[in-house]
């Protein structure tokens, strides 16, 4: 079920990640930085949608055990999908479906990923905290 709600977050965050990217292209932005911005307005619902949802994480965020974590790994996808935009306008010019493929491609590579160290290191099994909490 994890998987599954995982994905359904997943499938928001592109369509809010993409639309803003392709309203930021369309209005003229350098591919590099409308991905760099879409990528920031993103982030926060995406970590609060992963935490509460998928995760089931509610109370006090840890900077240190959620939230810095939830923002490297989007930094790496980042990285990636503005290396791969600024790629894609270099060689296509300002089309958007092909900014936008270039991203989600980008942003592909780094999904499964996220999901393995987003369940087995930051948001850790709720049985796990609950043994250590009964130790």
């Amino acid at each position: 079920m994890k998987l599954i709600r995982y994905g359904g977050v997943s499938v928001f965050n592109v369509v809010l990640g993409q639309s803003l990217l392709a309203l930021f292209v369309v209005i003229g932005m350098e591919a590099a930085l409308a991905n760099l911005l879409a990528v920031a307005i993103g982030t926060v619902p995406a970590y609060l949608l992963a935490r509460r949802y998928v995760w089931e994480k509610s109370g006090p965020h840890s900077i240190r055990r959620e939230v810095l974590p939830f923002w490297v790994l989007n930094f790496v996808g980042l990285l990636l999908s503005t290396v791969s935009t600024s790629v894609a306008h270099d060689i296509w010019g300002s089309k958007v479906l092909v900014i936008n493929a270039a991203s989600l491609l980008a942003w592909f590579v780094v999904w499964v990923a996220k999901y393995v160290l987003l369940d087995r290191a930051v948001f850790k099994a709720k049985e796990t905290e609950a043994a250590a909490v009964a130790a």
